[in-house]
């Protein structure tokens, strides 16, 4: 029974599981065993089964949203609160919204199916963020676009065929200020509240005699942002510092954040920029850039 639930991907439901006495007898000694659970009536899943799976197979429906991109490998959506599944628009979905303490969100969905139970229980990933972009945490949503537009798993152009042809036009804005060469979410945050204060900006340019900049404002504010992950060590300290000379010599202003401090608050940037701004006029372009 195990071999057959692993089939199905980690969970299933009973019609789906058992055919013949035989097989319902088998997945009666599993469950006493304890090497199958049962989540409720009817559904049965492995032990170490994703939840998010158990909740598709619950409601008869697929992961959508963050849901489903945290199926994707080495894909960042932040901590999972909750079970996104899409579900037919004609299906009830009464059951209770929570599995196991964890919310489970219902999106209705006019092309939803139910899924094949061999099939993984998962929308595709345009889809997924189309339904990200209809969501509270619009900028969220962005970082998560970003992401797949630079791993190349789709383009704006898919994910804007999953909107309805009335889509309300701060989620089209959303899917245009994507960027397909956002390199974190830090830097797609920080360039969120640039492209809302109407300034002009370049993302990734590079400048010669650096290298690569996260952002370039005007023509001559650089901003860094820095992710505890590739600025922890002494070398990449040292490194930042160098960037750092380098730029200002060529004539930058040069503005670093924390992930900490982007994470609490994004309009610090802004803020950041807009003081320089009205500090010092428009100059010439500095030297070095490219």
């Amino acid at each position: 029974m195990t071999a057959k639930l692993r089939e199905f991907h980690g969970a299933a439901r009973y019609k789906d599981l058992v055919a013949t006495p035989a097989e319902a007898r088998d997945l009666r000694r599993a469950v006493d065993a304890g090497t199958v659970v049962k989540h409720g009536p009817g559904l049965y899943a492995l032990p170490n089964a994703d939840l998010a799976v158990v909740a598709a197979r619950h409601f008869g429906g697929r992961l959508t949203a963050e849901s489903a991109l945290a199926c994707l490998p080495g894909f960042d959506t932040g901590s999972r609160r909750e079970i996104h599944v899409e579900v037919p628009r004609n299906c009830s979905a009464t059951r209770p919204k929570k599995l196991s303490g964890i919310p489970v969100v219902v999106h209705r969905h006019s092309a939803g199916i139910r899924p094949d139970p061999f099939d993984p229980p998962v929308v595709p990933v345009a889809r997924a963020l189309a339904q990200m972009l209809r969501g509270r945490k619009l900028a969220m949503a962005i970082v998560a676009v970003d992401q797949a537009l630079n791993r190349g798993l789709v383009t704006r152009e898919d994910i804007a065929a999953e909107f309805a042809r009335n889509e309300p036009r701060l989620r089209r804005w959303a899917l245009e200020n994507s960027h397909p060469r956002a390199a974190s979410p830090l830097e797609t945050l920080a360039r969120l509240v640039l492209a809302l204060s109407g300034v002009q900006y370049e993302v990734n340019p590079h400048i010669e005699g650096v290298g690569f900049v996260d952002l370039l404002v005007e023509g001559w504010i650089v901003i860094e942002t820095d992710g505890f992950a590739y600025h922890s060590d002494r070398v990449a300290f040292q490194n930042d510092r160098r960037r750092d000379r380098e730029l200002q010599q060529r004539g930058y202003v040069v503005f670093r954040f924390t992930r900490d401090e982007i994470m609490a608050d994004a309009w610090i940037v802004a803020r950041a920029v807009e003081r320089a701004l009205r500090g010092r006029p428009r100059a010439a372009l500095p030297m070095g850039a490219a």
